[in-house]
């Protein structure tokens, strides 16, 4: 919880850097989808709206019912920017959309909201079919960094796809939760070198001591970046037992 109460008292600092991720998106969305230009004019107006302060949480809502999932999509990044608790509930319908840009941009929306509430809805968009959805709800579940989201998480570290796996473990190590020690334990095994770093990582801060024999042997592999990875998750680890998350 702590790291959503800081997220919190940093958005006003956020907020300009937002506005340009947020106008690169929207003009991705309107110009290289060739839209027609009623729909461009629909999207025109949001985002407008949005950057004038007069976009309303209602207006947006209504928005997820266009017939354009070009439009559902903006409506649901917008949402998401808004930063307003009351967000949340439409975003749950999006979340359930049809098209995958609109659940792909609730995904990352539910991330912007930094609220805990959402972990539910982006539980269920990292186990989504399509990748880009799968991979939006995986970050944005690095970002709330609560142990609520790891079982996702780890299913994760299953998947065929190594930059969905090194994306998870990423997510995993902002999580910290002692109950997947074991699969990050599996994860320094994975083939690919980012995911068996990052689970080095993730396993040095977790601070449990059953991770201390995998990452010595990490840090005595022929790879070299193994052995530094291994390294420094045991000078993470330090030379206490026991699990130091369960103080957090």
């Amino acid at each position: 919880m702590r790291r959503i109460a800081r997220s919190l008292e940093s958005r006003p600092a956020r907020r300009g850097a937002r506005w340009f991720t947020m106008s690169a998106a929207l003009a991705g969305i309107v110009f290289l989808t060739a839209c027609r230009p009623d729909v461009v004019e629909r999207i025109e107006t949001l985002y407008e709206r949005d950057k004038a302060g007069t976009i309303e949480i209602d207006e947006l809502t209504r928005a997820l019912d266009d017939p354009s999932p070009r439009v559902r999509a903006v409506s649901a990044a917008l949402l998401g920017r808004s930063e307003d608790d009351r967000a949340l509930e439409p975003l749950k319908r999006a979340a359930a959309d049809t098209n995958s840009g609109v659940r792909a941009a609730t995904a990352t929306a539910l991330g912007q909201l930094v609220d805990p509430r959402g972990v539910a809805m982006l539980d269920a968009l990292a186990r989504d079919d399509v990748p880009l959805v799968k991979r939006r709800a995986i970050q944005s579940l690095g970002v709330l960094g609560v142990r609520e989201g790891a079982s996702a998480l780890v299913a994760a570290l299953d998947d065929p796809d190594p930059e969905m796996r090194r994306q998870a473990v990423k997510a995993l190590a902002s999580v910290l939760a002692p109950e997947t020690v074991d699969a990050l334990l599996g994860a320094l095994e994975d083939e690919d070198i980012q995911t068996r770093a990052w689970a080095a990582r993730a396993l040095g801060d977790i601070g449990d001591s059953r991770a201390r024999p995998a990452l010595e042997s990490l840090a005595m592999r022929e790879n070299p970046y193994d052995r530094a990875a291994g390294k420094t998750a045991l000078e993470r680890l330090g030379p206490e037992s026991g699990t130091r998350s369960s103080e957090r």
